[in-house]
């Protein structure tokens, strides 16, 4: 798989893939003659040209070998009313090919679009997106976008609207690593001061939505599972646990496997079915905690944590 910025010459292959990818989402949901026009007007190797050669727009391609299978436009320029202050980046655009929907490709290619605002200095991203189309709103609330108000959106001749949504460029602050294989180094010889899990009212006490651990002197780290990929982030203040807090129940993980104090030996993430499922081990002095797939097969199964003593 790869990620790169789409070149001017990419202009016809971009074209067919989002008038495809276009027509494959939104066909059967709204009037033919409305979808006609909006593909005709949006999507034609001329308008991608253009858009190319506009200095704040830039297109991401993401590529299975060789196969052109999805894309994110990102444009600079005003936010809407609704926005935060701070300045903007506009997810215009962003899909992937259905065969890789529910995998580890669209939080790869979000998260290569957070770099390029990162790297171009801005504050915050914003997007918009149909309210109908709740399996994308459920991925965007994933990659920490929160709805911020409404757009209006006008295909072809339906005057529509859409959820505003905008997150933190510089979110979370820190570091993170997102992908099926991984390891922190520098945590290897630090101590343990806490270790908490958040989970569902009614989930089970071993099936975390994340893991927080905090070890002295450095930010808290965050662990979870998503997509068939592992994840790391840097949080750093205790503030961060706040939305988990508000509806998640708290388990005390470091008390309950006597982890307080442990020694961390290591810290890594690796492919349990490689192309599917990854896990996260931390290997303490005193035993490994490990966060899975329940099942190892499945993408979409809950994150479940095992606990093996020394």
């Amino acid at each position: 798989m790869n990620i790169r910025r789409a070149l001017p010459e990419d202009a016809p292959a971009l074209s067919a893939l989002a008038a495809r990818l276009f027509h494959e989402t939104y066909t059967g949901r709204n009037r033919a003659e409305d979808m006609e026009a909006y593909i005709a007007g949006h999507f034609t190797p001329a308008k991608q040209a253009e858009e190319l050669a506009d200095p704040a727009f830039r297109a991401l391609l993401v590529t299975v070998e060789e196969e052109l299978v999805g894309y994110a436009c990102l444009r600079t320029g005003p936010a809407p009313q609704e926005a935060p202050a701070g300045i903007p980046m506009e997810v215009a655009r962003f899909y992937v090919d259905s065969r890789w929907h529910g995998r580890w490709l669209a939080p790869l290619l979000m998260n290569a679009c957070v770099s390029e605002a990162r790297d171009s200095g801005c504050d915050f991203l914003w997007l918009g997106v149909w309210k109908e189309n709740a399996r994308a709103i459920r991925f965007y609330e994933k990659q920490g976008f929160q709805i911020a108000g409404t757009l209006p959106f006008l295909l072809g001749g339906d005057l529509q609207e859409d959820h505003l949504m905008v997150r933190g460029a510089m979110e979370p602050r820190g570091r993170l690593y997102q992908d099926d294989s991984f390891q922190v180094a520098e945590l290897s010889g630090c101590t343990v001061e806490r270790l908490v899990g958040f989970t569902d009212e009614a989930e089970r006490d071993d099936m975390p939505e994340a893991m927080f651990l905090k070890i002295p002197g450095k930010p808290w780290q965050k662990y979870f599972l998503d997509a068939g990929l592992g994840f790391w982030e840097e949080w750093e203040e205790e503030d961060t646990f706040a939305a988990y807090r508000g509806e998640l129940r708290e388990i005390n993980y470091g008390e309950r496997f006597g982890l307080i104090g442990a020694r961390i030996l290591e810290a890594v993430c690796a492919p349990v079915h490689p192309g599917r499922t990854t896990s996260i081990a931390l290997v303490f002095d005193k035993g490994t905690l490990r966060l899975s797939f329940a099942a190892p097969h499945d993408i979409e199964s809950d994150a479940v944590i095992t606990f093996e003593e020394a």
